[in-house]
C-alpha cells in the first residue's frame, strides 16, 4: 500500500516538442522485499517490511535539432532522467537485512536519451537509444552479512526502417549492443555477473 504525490511542469515550444520537469513522493507502507534466507542452502522469499518513502526528480525533453542547424531538421532527439531516493525500515528484530535501506529494486538513477532520423517522405527512419540504470537493491542478506546489490550498467539499441513501397516495410532492429556485465556485489564480493547477450532481428512487413 502507498500514498503517492505527484507534481509536474509540461511547456511545448512546439506540438512535436515538450520540456518538462517534475517530482515525486510516495509513502510506502509494508512494502513486498526479497530476502537471503539463511539455511543449509540459503533461499530467497518475500517479506513485509515496515514503512519507508520513496521520492526523486523527473526531467524530460524532446526537440528538433533543425533549431540549431537547419541541415539538422531531418533529425530529433530526446531524453528523461530520474534521480530518486528512497528508504526501507525494518524491525529492529529482523535477521534479514539493514535496518535501512533503499527501496528493493530501485535504481538510484535512471537517464535514456534517444537520436532519430526520418528522410524525407519517411522512407528511411533510424534511432538510436542509450539507457542508463544506476546502482539498486537486488535482496537483503542474512545478517551479520551485507546486503546484495546489482551496480550501475548501460545499454544501446538501434534500428533502421526502410519503406521500398508504399505497402512494403524492412525493418533491421539491434539490441544490446554494448552486452555490458550485470554484476551483483555483497559488500565488496562478486556473488554474480552475467552477460545477457547482444540479439539481432529483421523484419519484413506487408499490409495494404
Amino acid at each position: 500500500r502507498l500514498e503517492n504525490y505527484d507534481a509536474r511542469l509540461e511547456v511545448f515550444p512546439s506540438p512535436s516538442e515538450v520540456l518538462a520537469a517534475g517530482c515525486f513522493y510516495k509513502r510506502l507502507h509494508g512494502a513486498i522485499e526479497q530476502v537471503v534466507k539463511g539455511a543449509a542452502e540459503p533461499v530467497l522469499q518475500p517479506r513485509n517490511s515496515d514503512s519507508g518513502y520513496d521520492c526523486g526528480v523527473e526531467l524530460e525533453a524532446r526537440a528538433a535539432l533543425g533549431r540549431l542547424w537547419r541541415g539538422l531538421d531531418r533529425f530529433w532527439c530526446a531524453g528523461n532522467a530520474s534521480f530518486i531516493r528512497s528508504e526501507v525500515r525494518v524491525s529492529e528484530l529482523s535477521q534479514n537485512g539493514s535496518e535501512r535501506h533503499p527501496l528493493q529494486g530501485q535504481a538510484d538513477y535512471l537517464v535514456n536519451g534517444a537520436l532519430n532520423f526520418a528522410s524525407p517522405g519517411g522512407r528511411v527512419e533510424a534511432s538510436a537509444l542509450v539507457s542508463a540504470t544506476g546502482k539498486r537493491l537486488r535482496a537483503l542478506a542474512f545478517l551479520p552479512l551485507p546486503d546484495i546489490y546489482e551496480h550501475p550498467s548501460t545499454s544501446l539499441d538501434a534500428t533502421v526502417t526502410w519503406a521500398p513501397a508504399r505497402s512494403a516495410r524492412v525493418k533491421l532492429a539491434a539490441r544490446n549492443l554494448l552486452d555490458p556485465a550485470i554484476r551483483s556485489l555483497q559488500g565488496g564480493r562478486e556473488v554474480s555477473s552475467c552477460h545477457r547477450g547482444r540479439s539481432f532481428s529483421l523484419g519484413l512487413s506487408w499490409g495494404s
